[in-house]
């Protein structure tokens, strides 16, 4: 475990009172892979890994000359394991079987069958589900069809979607399975679930199709109530006091957010976001202070949803991280976070816990001020690599396309100019978009 320092972007005349001390387990014994989805419950944090069992099968083809070939492939398996966020110590849970990975059947061509992990998620009494999807399609092939000559492609076909969710023990065992949803489409018909949350109460919420919110009881017996919205939603997420909310924008252009009212089966009547033009990868339930906490390109923030307010809580740069690497992202109870960083570069992967510390000024590197109108991810990724080796320098930047809105895209690039001319100006300017180069030369705040 090493640990190197991180905190919410800051000018120079100001020093944060906390940042953030991130703390990297390396998961050298997840080589060759892939983290499916992660989850945090209390101090416990859950990941889903698809890895190899040390076991192989034989599959076949027919080549181009009409004659049999055979190889052999491994085979892969999902791995429940229960982390220890403060000590990173790894458990797999062995009640945990992986039922999907065995319903994969090509032996009919007329039947493709796929099921994956689309996540996994909180219960009402901090336990742990997981989520499964299952798509079927059946295409109408006649009795003499030939793989070799012909094509699925070119016969009709019906579909049917499955989504179920799991309820797992202590140890990833299976206590019940829920279905969802089962539904069959054709004829132009689409369904799909984006995302599931469980409140306090075990009430059950479905986001469908982007448009809709099903929200069921905590067995999923009755359909309480469904909620619609023609623009769709951008997000849904338990928030800290346990009830449910989501992002949608206005007709105006407005990111809202809305919680969700059980006795009038409504939503609150929402705000706007204060940060009008973010984009959150993913959202997770907050602590503290906020209701929920965002991730998006440049760190983490966090958001009050009675008001709106959204706060920069981390910045991934000020963590030595790339955020093309960040895949997973979860806040713990006490206000850490933990995130899943894989360079894919570099084929390496890494547990990161970022622990809220009180600050040591003196322990500062000497910064770098650098300002861009929008930075790109190679950008980011040579500035990460730069603030992690370097023992005496940081480079501290800001991206002024952070400050655009839907009204005025150049109001980053306003911002900027204002504080060149109340005297702030950067050690760095990075040439990109429409920053005008030519004008800050002529006022000589530019070296030759």
């Amino acid at each position: 475990t090493s640990l190197a320092g991180c905190s919410k972007s800051k000018s120079r005349e100001t020093v944060d009172e906390y940042v953030y001390k991130a703390e990297y387990v390396d998961l050298k014994d997840f080589e060759d892979a892939q983290i499916n989805s992660i989850a945090a419950s209390g101090e416990k944090l859950y990941a889903l890994v698809n890895q190899s069992t040390g076991e192989t099968v034989e599959n076949s083809y027919i080549d181009e000359n009409g004659e049999e070939q055979t190889y052999t492939s491994e085979i892969f398996a999902n791995v429940l394991y229960e982390i220890n966020a403060a000590t990173g110590e790894m458990k797999k849970l062995e009640g945990y079987v992986d039922n999907i990975s065995s319903e994969t059947d090509y032996s009919d061509p007329a039947v493709q069958k796929y099921s994956s992990v689309s996540g996994m998620t909180e219960t009402a009494n901090g336990g742990l589900a997981v989520i499964y999807d299952e798509n079927t399609t059946i295409y109408n092939l006649p009795a003499d069809f030939n793989q070799q000559t012909d094509s699925i492609w070119n016969y009709s076909s019906t579909s049917k979607y499955v989504c179920r969710v799991d309820i797992l023990d202590e140890n990833g065992g299976l206590v019940e399975t829920k279905t969802v949803a089962e539904k069959e489409s054709g004829n132009g018909e689409y369904y799909s679930i984006y995302k599931i949350v469980c409140d306090k109460d075990g009430n059950w919420y479905v986001l469908a199709n982007g448009d809709s919110i099903e929200v069921y009881n905590p067995d999923f017996s009755s359909l309480l109530f469904t909620l619609n919205e023609e623009r769709g939603f951008g997000d849904m997420v338990r928030i800290a006091d346990g009830s449910v909310a989501v992002l949608l924008w206005d007709n105006s252009g407005n990111q809202q957010i809305k919680v969700i009212d059980l006795a009038k089966k409504d939503f609150s009547a929402g705000a706007n976001l204060s940060m009008s033009a973010v984009y959150f990868n993913q959202i997770f339930t907050g602590s503290g202070e906020y209701d929920f906490f965002g991730a998006d390109q440049s760190g983490i923030l966090g958001v009050n949803a009675k008001d709106g307010t959204v706060t920069r809580i981390v910045d991934w740069l000020d963590c030595d991280l790339s955020p093309d690497y960040v895949q997973h992202v979860s806040g713990m109870e006490n206000g850490d976070f933990v995130l899943y960083n894989q360079d894919w570069d570099n084929n390496t992967s890494e547990l990161v816990r970022l622990v809220k510390t009180l600050n040591d000024p003196s322990n500062e590197k000497k910064i770098i001020t650098v300002a861009t109108a929008y930075m790109n991810s190679d950008m980011r990724d040579m500035v990460a690599k730069f603030n992690k080796t370097n023992t005496q320098y940081r480079m501290k930047v800001t991206d002024y396309s952070q400050y655009a809105t839907n009204d005025d895209y150049t109001a980053g690039i306003t911002k900027l100019n204002t504080e060149i001319i109340a005297g702030k100006v950067p050690d760095i300017i990075v040439i990109e978009g429409n920053l005008p180069i030519t004008q800050y030369a002529a006022k000589g705040i530019l070296e030759d």
